[in-house]
């Protein structure tokens, strides 16, 4: 539970409510308090302004207050003798010397996040052929057109989504190539990790193996492909023939005929030993 007051010129009443909140109801529990001052310039202003009190208990149940008023101060003085808790003034002077295990310290960590390596790295041939292929497939269109299945898309194959701010443009509206690459870039970054995640070992499967599968994730979906159990087994045992023949008894196969077709010939004819 967390009560917060930050209004500059806050009224004496809305203070003395705060004080009684935090005063009696939560200083049994109080374990430490930091306080934090900073100099000030404006007419009517001590040198060392409050800014901000914070109070934390030891349940989950905690105070946050924070004035710019200088008043509060004999709030905080008072809950010092009271809670017999510890009061660190934190001044510009000695803020450089905290460290992280400081209470209430808002120095920020310093240790970087490892970089996410990609799952499926492949030189730039690689990347602008699938892209060729997926073009062939699925079409550039510069404008807003619904697929038969009534589902708005534009650019390469991209589903419109709810959240997009094309999703109530009308039909026909005209979109930029700078958002078509865009999307295009978001759709195969999901298509990439999802088939990651669903193949065994994905990044040394061989190349034409690897861009017939994407072309169909890119199609299906995550949710789609996730679906093909036995095709997926199949390539994660490098039986090419047997995830072909797969693919052939699809429902897939029989909505995308051409595109399907031609996947799977091209899969049969991967050689069986095939390596990257």
């Amino acid at each position: 539970m967390k009560t917060m007051a930050c209004q500059h010129g806050m009224s004496s009443g809305v203070l003395s409510i705060i004080y009684i909140l935090v005063s009696h109801w939560y200083w049994p529990q109080v374990t430490s308090a930091t306080t934090d001052f900073t100099g000030s310039t404006s007419p009517g202003y001590a040198s060392s302004r409050l800014v901000n009190f914070a109070v934390t208990s030891s349940t989950p149940s905690s105070s946050l207050i924070t004035s710019s008023s200088p008043s509060f101060q004999s709030m905080q003085s008072t809950l010092a003798t009271r809670s017999k808790i510890k009061i660190i003034f934190r001044t510009p002077e000695n803020r450089a010397k905290e460290t992280d295990t400081t209470p209430f310290s808002t120095s920020r960590c310093t240790t970087k996040r490892p970089v996410k390596k990609p799952c499926l790295t492949k030189k730039k041939d690689f990347w602008q052929k699938l892209r060729i292929q997926i073009i062939i497939d699925e079409g550039y269109v510069k404008v807003i057109y619904v697929t038969p299945n009534g589902i708005p898309h534009f650019g390469i194959g991209h589903k419109i989504t709810r959240q997009e701010p094309e999703f109530y443009a009308p039909v026909g509206t005209k979109i930029g190539r700078k958002r078509i690459e865009e999307a295009y870039r978001s759709d195969m970054k999901s298509a990439i990790e999802s088939c990651c995640t669903l193949f065994k070992d994905f990044q040394n499967l061989p190349d034409e193996v690897q861009l017939i599968v994407l072309n169909m994730r890119f199609n299906m979906g995550h949710a789609g492909m996730n679906n093909f159990v036995k095709f997926i087994n199949a390539i994660n045992s490098r039986d090419w023939k047997q995830a072909a023949q797969e693919v052939e008894k699809s429902r897939w196969y029989k909505i995308v005929t051409s595109r399907a077709k031609r996947l799977v010939d091209r899969l049969k004819s991967v050689p069986q030993d095939s390596e990257c």
